[in-house]
């Protein structure tokens, strides 16, 4: 199956804690604090991927909300670990491409809401639909004649 390269590229990023955040950039000497920007919600909790991908108030509810419109679309229902939003893999589960995929557009997404966010803000479940929505259409695109319609089956509920 034919999956984006930077939604991998970017939880590998991620994993290896080399995406650019304040916590970082304290560590190279160049803000003065390492803090989350969102200093309503997570006062001091320093800024690291983990947070801006998975514990910050102002992420985690659009992901818990992202996977229960793929459980409603998808019309099935498990738990979720933690590791698994933050990874995107379920073991023995025949949506775990979907989910995959899916949470990692996620990421992708909030990295660059991050990067051109002006203000402390909350990301919206409507734009990341649309913006999952756009990529996967991109991504069908560039899928083999052959394999499109398996493309098609397993996103088609997200197209």
């Amino acid at each position: 199956m034919n999956r984006c390269v930077r939604v991998y590229n970017n939880t590998y990023r991620m994993l290896s804690h080399s995406i650019i955040t304040r916590t970082r950039l304290l560590h190279l000497g160049l803000r003065n604090d390492g803090d989350c920007p969102n200093t309503d919600t997570c006062k001091y909790a320093p800024d690291t991927a983990l947070h801006s991908h998975y514990w910050c108030p102002r992420v985690k509810p659009v992901l818990e909300s992202l996977v229960a419109e793929i459980f409603r679309r998808e019309n099935v229902r498990f738990p979720i670990t933690e590791a698994q939003y933050i990874l995107g893999i379920v073991a023995n589960c025949p949506l775990t491409t979907l989910i995959e995929t899916i949470l990692g557009l996620a990421r992708l997404f909030i990295v660059n809401f991050r990067y051109r966010q002006t203000k402390p803000d909350a990301p919206q479940l409507t734009a990341l639909l649309i913006f999952v929505s756009y990529k996967l259409n991109l991504l069908h695109k560039t899928t083999e004649e052959s394999k499109k319609t398996a493309f098609r089956y397993t996103y088609r509920n997200f197209m």
